[in-house]
């Protein structure tokens, strides 16, 4: 048996980006699903859109009870206005908003008519969905990217919570040189 040394790891910011498993949407306009706000492409002619409706919402699933602190969306270049005003919340189910199950991620904010960027605290919410809501009638939400990001990136508590990440790993069947 041969232990490794130790290995440290600092996240970019002191925050690291938590795995989206996956991505629904309140409704889907063509081909334009959910899972093109999860796939890591920030073009502007690939995104995520909904049908115009009451209170469209967009949620990412993340590992159990994580740990949210920040989120980051990438907002259309084109009717980049539609998304004003929004919510997130983080919450135990998909689509939850406003329950005895969810946490609203701040306040509800504006953006004007930019394309981001741009990115909110979330001040550590334990939640397994974040979701994305445009309150109100006639609305339409169309997005080309959301992540989202802890401080705690691994529920070990190997994390120190300033962005480094401390390893420490064993490895078996490699023959003793006898050194």
């Amino acid at each position: 048996t041969f232990t490794a040394p130790t290995v440290t790891i600092t996240a970019v910011g002191s925050m690291a980006s938590l795995p989206l498993l996956s991505a629904t949407m309140s409704s889907t306009l063509d081909e334009h699903a959910a899972s093109r706000c999860i796939d890591g492409s920030v073009v502007y002619n690939k995104f995520c859109h909904t049908q115009e409706s009451s209170n469209p919402w967009l949620s990412v699933e993340l590992a159990p009870n994580s740990e949210v602190d920040y989120v980051r969306i990438y907002n259309r270049h084109i009717q980049a206005v539609r998304i004003n005003p929004f919510q997130i919340w983080v919450g135990a189910t998909v689509g939850d908003h406003d329950s005895n199950t969810s946490t609203l991620c701040g306040s509800e904010r504006t953006v004007g008519n930019d394309p981001g960027p741009f990115g909110y605290p979330c001040n550590s919410i334990i939640g397994t969905y974040v979701t994305l809501l445009l309150p109100g009638d006639n609305r339409i939400l169309n997005i080309r990217e959301i992540e989202v990001g802890s401080t705690d990136v691994v529920s070990s508590g190997a994390s120190t919570g300033d962005g480094t990440l401390t390893l420490s790993f064993t490895l078996s069947g490699i023959p003793d040189s006898g050194t």
